[in-house]
């Protein structure tokens, strides 16, 4: 299991996801978009596509 550091940090996307990539095109956008680790201890809170 991989534990949050004692900060939090939450990420709040802006614009709406495509679920349809999966986990590894979420993890491919934090990397690209955000220029973080995937394992950094951040979360990440995404909106689909209508």
């Amino acid at each position: 299991m991989i534990e949050p550091s004692n900060s939090y940090r939450i990420y709040l996307a802006t614009q709406p996801f495509d679920f349809r990539k999966g986990m590894d095109g979420s993890a491919n956008y934090v990397v690209s978009n955000f220029e973080l680790a995937h394992f950094s201890g951040a979360f990440f809170v995404f909106r689909a596509t209508s």
